[in-house]
């Protein structure tokens, strides 16, 4: 009798190295029916503790793995249109509001932070933290094509702050270099900002272009996106360009560079997309979620390698196993109940089934066949390499073994529910008891997968 756990085994998985292309990517999608406090999210941020937090259009959602908790204006929030939100190095949490200045949460408690600037209420498209350590930390909040606002704070004084003009420059965001050093990306090129002065930043081999967005890459180079091109800079030039043309104007709006070097993007109105380390192949993941025509506002890569996504009216994504790639019957495989796996030393599967065994090579599954052209279809119990010859255990009838091969590899078909290999010779279990198949030495050995390997699943 088959155990029912083994029952509940019900498809193929497959963990790689590289981000797999070519799926739909396993996801958890959030929206106000699942607790979030508003379907347009326009920041991510995740604290010390693990927390996510969302910057919303109907306040702010904090998120445990489990719940969401919402905050708003009658939990001290200075409105409950929030557009950005920022970590401070002490724990706190900055929060923009989009016409109301900025609140802080700390210390389990929101109060207003700062909201005027020179009598004048405090208008906010993005934070940005820079300084940390015993650099004192500041605090930049903007909005495109207009003057940055710095804030200090100052301990037991209060926020201050005082602005600075970015004209005659047409400003879209600031960012920290993957060094610290915090930079202004214009309508034509980057600029550093020092001492409070912006001052036009030489990067061979980039013209001078749009810059929208900018990502911190993994080796101490970062990535900006432009209309139609991203560009990988290192030691003051450009070392790598990717020519965008997946949809209308191209404008790479959002970008992230996750821990294994793969880039997502944002196009305008346009979904996001993937480019794997290594390569330069472009994968649209957004349609496959169906986003092809949704603004993608944000990423995040959270504590365990998730990737979040957050959208304009769609709520928030979060792809996980990121680097595991399912087989089922779709892809040929002739059962989705898989009860054993077994590895060739050319990188071949061999996998048993509900319905027979099934080889897998190169990506593509081709049945086991005996007798001609009639396919294997019977129930596979276990799959056993012994010198690279495989043993398999399954409700084949009759007492006698099969000996086949199939595709370069010898196999030996036992009409039993095990099979083990043993210093003095082969034995298979069946329900009356143990038979002996053969004598003499055995040497078992196990397949090895470098950098991969595959599982069953339930």
């Amino acid at each position: 009798m088959i155990p029912a756990k083994t029952l509940s085994l019900i498809f193929l998985c497959f963990f790689a190295v590289a981000l797999v292309g070519g799926q739909t990517p396993p996801c958890y999608h959030y929206t106000p029916t699942e607790g979030l406090a508003s379907s347009t999210v326009f920041d991510m941020v995740q604290d010390a503790h693990g927390f996510i937090w969302f910057a919303t259009l109907n306040g702010i959602s904090r998120f445990d793995g489990k719940r969401f908790t919402t905050y708003r204006t009658r939990e001290g929030l200075n409105s409950n249109t929030i557009i950005a939100l920022a970590g401070g190095s002490r724990g706190e949490l900055y929060i923009g509001n989009y016409e109301k200045g900025i609140n802080i949460l700390r210390n389990g408690r929101i109060e207003n932070y700062f909201s005027r600037m020179k009598e004048s209420p405090l208008l906010i498209s993005y934070l940005l933290l820079s300084g940390s350590g015993t650099e004192r930390q500041k605090l930049y909040a903007y909005r495109r094509q207009g003057d940055i606002a710095v804030i200090h704070d100052l301990s037991g004084q209060g926020a201050t702050g005082h602005s600075i003009s970015t004209r005659p420059l047409f400003l879209n965001r600031l960012a920290n270099l993957p060094g610290g050093e915090t930079v202004a990306l214009t309508k034509t090129g980057l600029y550093t900002l020092r001492q409070e002065t912006l001052t036009r930043m030489a990067v061979a081999g980039l013209p001078d272009v749009d810059v929208y967005c900018l990502a911190p890459g993994r080796d101490g180079s970062y990535y900006i996106g432009t209309p139609g091109m991203i560009y990988q800079v290192s030691a003051g030039g450009v070392v790598r360009s990717y020519s965008i043309r997946v949809a209308g104007n191209n404008d790479v709006m959002a970008m992230l560079c996750d821990k294994k070097g793969n880039l997502w993007f944002s196009i305008m109105n346009h979904g996001f997309y993937t480019i794997a380390a290594g390569s330069d192949q472009i994968t649209d993941i957004g349609s496959k979620l169906g986003l092809q025509n949704t603004l993608v506002n944000d990423y995040l890569e959270d504590q365990e390698g998730n990737i979040w996504v957050s959208t304009f009216g769609k709520g928030v994504y979060c792809l996980n196993n990121l680097y595991l790639k399912c087989y089922s019957e779709q892809d040929g495989l002739t059962s989705n109940s898989v009860y054993a796996i077994a590895r060739d030393p050319s990188g071949k599967m061999l996998i048993g089934t509900f319905n027979g065994v099934n080889i897998l090579e190169k990506g593509k599954f081709g049945a086991v066949k005996i007798a001609g052209d009639k396919t294997l279809t019977e129930y596979i119990y276990s799959i056993t390499n012994i010198g690279n010859e495989y043993y398999i255990a399954g409700s084949f009838g009759g007492q006698e073994i099969i000996h086949i091969a199939c595709r370069g590899m010898k196999m030996h078909l036992f009409n039993r529910q095990s099979f083990a290999g043993r210093a003095t010779g082969m034995t298979c279990t069946a329900p009356r008891g143990i038979t002996s198949a053969s004598s003499g030495p055995v040497n078992r050995r196990r397949g090895h997968l470098p950098n991969s390997f595959f599982l069953t699943t339930g």
